[in-house]
């Protein structure tokens, strides 16, 4: 009897002991590797992005209120779809070549060549935009273009706004010194 109680403790002792000694270890975890540096760097990238991403659901949002608050007609929303999408296919190329050299920018090969070549697809790029944003104001009736001229002077005012505060802050603000 003596020695079942004698091999009971053991393994009670055994067991305690492999338990306290594997909470007592801390888990490793993996080294991050390059990617995964928590540098400032890419915490600012990372903020970057995120605010990038903000910005363009901002700008969605945004432009889907003002063709609500402007009334357009499921013909418009026809016409205007047609512009976009033959404006989308016409640049097609145009925007791969662009993504091009953007790509060897970001490989470091960027050439002349390519820079100047970047500079002119930006230039048809920025008139092709142009021209299928007057088709677009086109599709609308008077009443619309000057609901939408009000609306695109309230967003230069407040931005004007949003300015001036800044500027004021950035010029009230104390300076810190090193």
């Amino acid at each position: 009897m003596s020695l079942q109680k004698f091999l009971m403790a053991t393994v009670g002792l055994v067991l305690i002991t492999t338990s306290a000694v594997s909470a007592q270890q801390t888990p490793t975890t993996p080294t991050p590797g390059p990617e995964r540096v928590n540098s400032p760097r890419t915490r600012q990238e990372g903020a970057r992005v995120r605010r990038m991403k903000m910005q363009r659901r901002m700008l969605g949002e945004r432009r889907m209120d003002a063709l609500t608050r402007l009334n357009i007609t499921e013909e418009q929303r026809q016409l205007r779809r047609g512009i976009r999408e033959r404006n989308l296919a016409a640049t097609k190329a145009q925007r791969e070549q662009l993504a091009q050299v953007r790509q060897r920018r970001m490989d470091g090969t960027l050439s002349d060549e390519d820079r100047a070549r970047f500079h002119s697809l930006r230039r048809e790029m920025r008139a092709s935009m142009q021209s299928m944003r007057s088709e677009m104001r086109n599709t609308l009736n008077a009443e619309q273009r000057s609901q939408l001229d009000a609306m695109r002077e309230q967003r230069k005012q407040r931005r004007e706004e949003f300015m001036n505060r800044r500027e004021e802050l950035r010029r009230t603000r104390p300076t810190i010194q090193p």
